[in-house]
C-alpha cells in the first residue's frame, strides 16, 4: 500500500472541505450582519411626510348667514364673478332699518340739544347785558355818595341786583356747558359728531352687507371647477 493511498483515505479531499467551510462561514456571516443591522437601525422607525393638494378652491363669504341658493353643481365649470350662492339678506336689511331709526334718533336730539345750547347763549348774553347795566348804576351811585349826593341805602339795591345777576349768569353759563357735556361739544361750530359719524357708518355697512349676499367667485379663472366637499353647500345651511 503507498503512502498517498493512506492519506486520501484518513484527509478529505479540497473540496469537501471547501464545501465544508462554505456551508458553516456563510451562514455565520449573514447571521452577523443581521445581526448588526437589526442593533444598529431596526430599532428606529422614520417617516417621511408627504402632502396631497387636490384640485379644489376654498370659498369663504365676507359675512354669515343662510345659504338660499346655490347656482353651482359638483365638477361644474365656472366662469369669472359667476354667482356661486346667495345667502339671505333679510337679516342685513332689518340691521340697516334698525341702524337708520337710530340715526334719526341721534339727529332728533342733537337738534334739540342745538337749540336748548343756543337758548342758553341767549340768556347768557342777556344776564351779562344786565350785570354791565347794574355795574354802570353801581358805580354812579360810589360816584355820588363820594360827592355827598347819596346815601347808603341807594347803593344797596343796585349792589343785590348785580350780585344776582352775577349768579344768574354763572348758573346759565353751567347749565350752557352741561347740556352739552354728554357730547363732549364746546360751541355748536365745534360740534362733536361721533354720533352721526357712527351711525354713518353702520348705515354704510348696512348698505353694503345685502349686496354681498350674492357670493362669486374672485379670482376663479374661466374654465376652472368648483367641487363642493365633504357635505356640500344646499339651501338652508
Amino acid at each position: 500500500m503507498r503512502v498517498t493511498d493512506l492519506s486520501k483515505r484518513f484527509w478529505p479531499s479540497r473540496r469537501i472541505l471547501l464545501r465544508s467551510v462554505l456551508l458553516v462561514m456563510i451562514p455565520l456571516v449573514v447571521l452577523c450582519v443581521g445581526l448588526y443591522l437589526y442593533a444598529a437601525g431596526g430599532r428606529y422607525v422614520t417617516t417621511e411626510n408627504a402632502y396631497v393638494k387636490a384640485n379644489v378652491i376654498i370659498i369663504s363669504p365676507e359675512i354669515s348667514g343662510r345659504v338660499t341658493m346655490v347656482g353651482i353643481e359638483d365638477n361644474q365649470p365656472v366662469a369669472l364673478d359667476q354667482v356661486l350662492l346667495k345667502l339671505d339678506a333679510r337679516p342685513y336689511e332689518i340691521e340697516l332699518a334698525r341702524t337708520r331709526a337710530r340715526m334719526d334718533v341721534i339727529g332728533t336730539e342733537l337738534n334739540s340739544l342745538r337749540a336748548d345750547y343756543r337758548e342758553a347763549e341767549v340768556q347768557t348774553e342777556q344776564a351779562n347785558e344786565k350785570v354791565k347795566h347794574f355795574k354802570r348804576r353801581l358805580e354812579r351811585q360810589k360816584k355820588l355818595r363820594n360827592q355827598g349826593l347819596g346815601s347808603k341805602n341807594s347803593m344797596t339795591r343796585p349792589t343785590m341786583h348785580c350780585s344776582s345777576r352775577k349768579s344768574r349768569c354763572r348758573s346759565t353759563s353751567s347749565a350752557c356747558r352741561k347740556s352739552w357735556l354728554p357730547w363732549a361739544v364746546m360751541l355748536p361750530s365745534q360740534l362733536n359728531t361721533s354720533a352721526i359719524s357712527r351711525g354713518t357708518i353702520d348705515s354704510r355697512t348696512g348698505r353694503c352687507r345685502p349686496r354681498r349676499h350674492h357670493l362669486a367667485g374672485p379670482g376663479i379663472g374661466c374654465g376652472q371647477q368648483y367641487e363642493t366637499t365633504g357635505r356640500g353647500i344646499r339651501p338652508g345651511r
